[in-house]
């Protein structure tokens, strides 16, 4: 662990220093690659989840997921949240939107909120 975060900081540095990183994407970019590739690497595979074809990303390492951690950070930095269901970029409206407007988007919304909805009236059912 130490070794890990003796890397770690060396990548990220102070709040300084991670703001001359983002000046070097490139350079970021490896760095982040090589410790995927060093932790055995990351991929997406096909899943079945409530009933729904999804991609699940799977690092095979905690040296992995840091390096995909730290990169889904830098990503939400420079370019804000992505919808929940097709991952793209939102413009959202307001902090708690999780799905953009595309017809297929929202009615995965209106899915998960039925889901949680049927899950609520089950809990609630159980406790009387």
């Amino acid at each position: 662990a130490d070794s890990m975060i003796g890397r770690v900081r060396d990548v990220i540095g102070t709040k300084e220093q991670f703001a001359q990183t983002l000046r070097h994407p490139d350079a970021l970019a490896e760095r982040v690659n090589q410790w995927i590739d060093d932790g055995g690497g990351f991929r997406q595979k096909a899943v079945w989840h409530g009933g729904w074809p999804q991609w699940q990303r799977e690092v095979h390492s905690l040296y992995a997921a840091i390096g995909v951690g730290l990169w889904n950070v830098i990503g939400d930095i420079t370019t804000g949240p992505r919808c929940k269901h097709c991952d793209q970029v939102l413009q959202p409206k307001s902090s708690r939107q999780l799905y953009c407007d595309q017809k297929a988007c929202q009615q995965a919304r209106k899915r998960e909120n039925q889901q949680h909805s049927r899950a609520n009236r089950a809990a609630q059912a159980n406790e009387r």
